[in-house]
């Protein structure tokens, strides 16, 4: 499957952003946003086990996660 978007892309806009000053400071990217948890708060009908989707993470800060 491919992705949506280059995550390079994602992570130069995020940059452009900061530089910019649109985004306060790379910190406000650690906590998910409040439409982030929305999204995640699924209908146990829908999700009987629950949500297993993607694990939110600051794409500015380093990880091992492989890319």
């Amino acid at each position: 499957m491919k992705e949506a978007f280059e995550l390079s892309s994602v992570r130069s806009t995020l940059r452009h952003m900061l530089d910019q000053g649109l985004l306060p400071n790379i910190e406000c990217l650690d906590q998910p946003s409040p439409g982030w948890l929305a999204n995640t708060r699924v209908d146990r009908r829908t999700f009987p086990s629950g949500y297993k989707g993607i694990q939110h993470q600051n794409l500015l800060r380093p990880t091992d996660l492989p890319f």
